[in-house]
Order: C-alpha cells, then structure tokens, then sequence
C-alpha cells in the first residue's frame, strides 16, 4: 500500500510538472487591492506581443488604423479601410517586455521621426461628450482586453471599451467610447524603417 502511495505521488508530481513546461506562462502584477495574475497578449501566431516589436492591427470591422486630423486642428487614432500603421506598446506600471491582458500600457504609431505626435492619450471632446482616443506628444494609460483566443480590444485604463465612432463633420472613424465594436488581431510587422508620415503635423 505504501509503494502504491509513492507511486501515485511520483506519478501527479510529473503530470504538474510537464504541465507547467507546457502551458503558457503566467505573470504575477499588482493590482490595486492585490496580486492577480495576467495572461500574455499574443499575435496571429500565438506569440507573446512584446514591447520591442511593432505590430499592424487586423480589425473587426475590417480596416486598420492611422493618424488623420478629424476636426481640423487636432489628431485622432483612425479607423479606415485601406491604411494601417504599426503599433508600439510599453509597459506602464510593471517590468519587461511581454504585454500582458488587462494591464496599463502606453501605445505610439511607430512612425518615423518627421513627426512627434505618435503617441495615444484619452482626451474629452466637448461637443460629443465622450473620451476620444487623441495622438499627441504625450502618452496616455491604456489596456488591451482579451475577448476570445488571438482576440483582443483596446479600452480606456478605466475599463471602458475603445469603439469606432463615426465624427458628423467630417465623416472620419475615430476610436472613442461611442460608436460600433471594435475587435482587433496583432500581426509582426516587420519594418526595416517604420513608415513616415506625409507633413510634419
């Protein structure tokens, strides 16, 4: 009975242990009341998103994003058919270079350096009454939320989802709190020289 007992204990020791070879890692953060653990974002080839590649966004509705003027003084983040920047992430509030779910990071387009405005911040528009997704010098606080296998969605660091809403005046499709469901997939771009931008902006 007690080698049956030992056997049985070497047998589920090496079940967890190829297991824990097997799965995907896991990361321990800090949340704001304890530690919780936050899975890795992955592209369309089940790779962990890291912060030292750029990435294009496949989207639902199909399209891509880049940068346009709106409203004719300010940049937003754009949803249309035919463009697609590359996107960059860093990390806000924890170490590395893997992009975890539900975790504050920052996001850029990754263009060239004939511009300075590459980086997304959260901005109130007055005449919509809703938060839109600006690009500007400085960065804001966002998170890529997992929605099933390989897809994901951008929100706001308080929780709310990015959606695609459609600006009266001039018909661009700016990411913001109102609007149509936006789902994205990350796919590797791999960019020699990142894409520059026509003007200075």
């Amino acid at each position: 009975m007690k080698m049956k007992t030992v056997a049985l204990a070497v047998v589920l020791s090496l079940c967890f242990l190829f297991s824990a070879i097997t799965a995907k890692p896991l990361f321990a953060v800090m949340g704001k009341n304890n530690m919780r653990v936050a899975e890795p974002v992955l592209d369309t080839d089940g790779e962990e998103v890291r912060t030292n590649q750029t990435y294009l966004v496949r989207s639902f509705p199909l399209g891509g994003l880049t940068i346009a003027y709106a409203n004719y003084y300010q940049l937003y983040a754009v949803h249309e058919l035919a463009a697609n920047l590359p996107l960059k992430f860093a990390l806000a509030n924890t170490t590395g270079d893997v992009v975890l779910a539900s975790t504050d990071l920052h996001i850029k387009f990754a263009v060239c350096k004939c511009s300075d405005y590459s980086a997304w911040r959260p901005r109130l528009d007055a005449w919509s009454r809703q938060s839109l997704v600006n690009v500007e010098k400085e960065e804001g606080i966002f998170q890529i939320i997992k929605v099933e296998d390989k897809i994901y969605k951008f929100a706001f660091s308080d929780g709310r989802d990015i959606r695609i809403y459609t600006y009266p005046f001039t018909y661009q499709r700016i990411l913001g709190t109102n609007g149509e469901s936006f789902q994205v997939e990350f796919v590797k771009a791999n960019f020699i020289n990142p894409p520059c931008l026509l003007g200075s902006f």
